[in-house]
């Protein structure tokens, strides 16, 4: 597992991240992953996974 912090590269942006899963070939994002991420862009964390699945992402274990 990553040890993510807010000011990592790929935490910059939803945009960011998602590019890092398609770099990654990963399909699905950790609830860690989205709490950093959501702190890091100053979003809600259902905003966060909201447009994460736009990119056709899902969260593990996250049945909605």
């Amino acid at each position: 597992m990553v040890k993510w912090n807010v000011t990592d590269p790929e935490m910059e942006s939803v945009e960011e991240f998602a590019e890092y899963l398609m770099d990654e070939e990963r399909s699905t994002f950790t609830n860690h992953e989205v709490l950093i991420l959501a702190r890091s862009t100053k979003q809600d964390v259902a905003s966060v996974r909201a447009e994460l699945g736009t990119y056709g992402f899902n969260q593990v274990g996250h049945a909605g």
